[in-house]
């Protein structure tokens, strides 16, 4: 098992765009264990994963 640390996190240097890439990121990783995190858990993820859709949504409308 590959062993992840944390770091500070300065979220008033936060922008839109990291947001959403460290939102992605994390539910990246989840849906890997989504099965055995539990139904608590794996309902947090789902509406953090439906969360994150709309920014992502908006970003990409902003680049076309």
């Amino acid at each position: 098992m590959e062993i992840k640390s944390f770091s500070v996190l300065h979220v008033c240097n936060l922008q839109i765009d990291d947001l959403y890439s460290l939102n992605k990121s994390t539910i990246e990783y989840a849906t890997l264990v989504k099965e055995n995190i539990g139904d608590l858990p794996a309902a947090t993820l789902a509406r953090l994963e439906t969360g994150n859709n709309a920014p992502g949504e908006q970003m990409n409308k902003a680049l076309d």
